[in-house]
């Protein structure tokens, strides 16, 4: 959203009830306080900032006094509710990037959907680095969006490994109806395709799982499907951006 999305918004705020929590890439955060809702810097974020505005509303606070208690408290990675979940996959990843050739320095992203691959492009610094939105209209002229037909993705998934450059593959995997009814196992050919390009290079794949259990693809399954072909899979996308972000700086040092 722009400027004028955020007027638009600056004028129903106020009139609502409820406290507002955003996730509006690309708007200055003083500017969104002013139209008066929070800002967050991730979906994560936005996520459990909701959760916190919830509880405190059943605990009795308004509107105004719930945004300024979210204000006063600033978010802390080291404190949210899934920070101790990538402990083992965080250290295991740092690993992995330190044993990479010293030329392997790119991420190369390959998402279904363009709401995580903005994330990405967004959190992650330095340059060279190419993260492709497969769903969106360049990709899908007469295809089935990548969520449902997994075709196009995998060519590219395929193909990265014989990039030389690249020593991280970034992956969402989207659960739910209308999905891939397997969409772990469907991109795991292409994987192995990308691992045998690669040849005597290490391709480390990451990948973030977005559902849960009630899914038609219950996620453990999934996340479990990943886990056994050698995936790094976290708990949600920010937290794996941040850790490649981390490890690829911790070697640059």
């Amino acid at each position: 959203p722009g400027q004028r999305a955020l007027a638009q918004l600056a004028r129903v705020i106020p009139s609502l009830r409820q406290p507002v929590i955003s996730r509006l890439p690309g708007l200055d955060d003083a500017a969104v306080l002013a139209a008066g809702a929070l800002p967050t810097h991730s979906l994560e974020e936005a996520a459990a900032r909701a959760v916190q505005a919830a509880e405190l509303a059943k605990a009795g606070r308004t509107r105004s006094q719930i945004l300024d208690a979210l204000r006063q408290t600033p978010w802390d990675w080291s404190a949210g509710p899934l920070a101790t979940e990538d402990a083992e996959t965080t250290a295991e990843l740092q690993r992995a990037v330190a044993a990479l050739r010293p030329e392997q320095r790119r991420v190369r992203g390959l998402y279904s959907g363009g709401t995580l691959s903005q994330e990405a492009t967004r959190m992650l610094p330095g340059s060279g680095h190419k993260i492709i939105d497969l769903g969106d209209d360049e990709f899908t002229q007469g295809r089935a969006h990548p969520m449902i037909d997994p075709r196009t993705r995998n060519e590219y998934i395929a193909a990265t490994g014989a990039d030389p450059q690249v020593g991280v593959l970034l992956l969402d995997v989207v659960l739910g109806i209308g999905s891939h009814a397997d969409p772990a196992a469907a991109l795991l050919p292409a994987l192995a395709a990308a691992r045998a390009a690669a040849k005597d290079r290490t391709l480390v794949a990451c990948a973030a799982v977005v559902g849960t259990d009630a899914d038609p693809q219950p996620r453990h399954q999934q996340v479990a499907k990943l886990r056994e072909a050698g995936v790094l899979v976290f708990s949600s996308h920010a937290r794996m951006v941040r850790a490649v972000a981390e490890a690829l700086c911790a070697q640059e040092r």
